[in-house]
């Protein structure tokens, strides 16, 4: 029986290779990373071996750094800090933010994710179920605090009421919306 995980070493990418793909590619604008099958009926968020180096790329500093106006990620595992590093990194190109079934490592909470994304030019965003490993290893789902409800309700007339569910937001208003979620939240913007 073969060696998988010792092969499997020796083809990745490092965070060097990754870095040179990104600056060989100065107009990179949109990036979509999905891992799902789309042949099952409820994807599981699976080991994707390359996302991580390319997400720790995009979230150094740098000259290799595209302008992105897309993010797309669905069905990933990565690093909170990491992800929100990136957000905060790219705040004065990105405009389409997609986020599903994304499950976060590492001691950043998905607000301090929220809160990077606030940071950005953030046009159109779709979050959706967000879940984060909790201190025992667990998968648990992301839930807006209960005050979000509310707030958004009052905030928006009845024909431009934003898509919410307990870990779904889709929304037009996004800097408004996710305000509302920091602030319900007890974080300051």
């Amino acid at each position: 029986m073969a060696d998988v995980a010792h092969l499997r070493q020796h083809l990745l990418p490092s965070s060097e290779d990754a870095t040179r793909l990104l600056a060989a590619m100065p107009n990179l604008t949109y990036i979509r990373l999905d891992d799902r099958d789309i042949s099952a009926l409820e994807p599981e968020v699976s080991v994707v071996h390359s996302a991580p180096v390319l997400l720790k790329s995009l979230a150094t500093p740098g000259p290799h750094l595209p302008c992105l106006r897309t993010l797309w990620l669905n069905s990933i595992r990565v690093d909170g800090a990491v992800l929100a590093s990136m957000l905060e990194l790219q705040k004065n190109s990105l405009e389409t933010t997609f986020l599903a079934k994304i499950v976060t490592t590492g001691t950043a909470s998905w607000m301090h994710i929220l809160k990077a994304l606030h940071s950005t030019n953030i046009e159109r965003v779709m979050l959706w179920d967000m879940d984060l490993v909790d201190d025992n290893g667990e998968v648990v789902d992301f839930e807006f605090p209960a005050e979000v409800f509310q707030a958004m309700r009052a905030l928006s007339p009845q024909d431009h009421q934003p898509q919410l569910d307990k870990g779904y937001l889709y929304t037009e208003r996004v800097k408004q919306m996710l305000g509302v979620i920091l602030q319900a939240a007890g974080i300051d913007v």
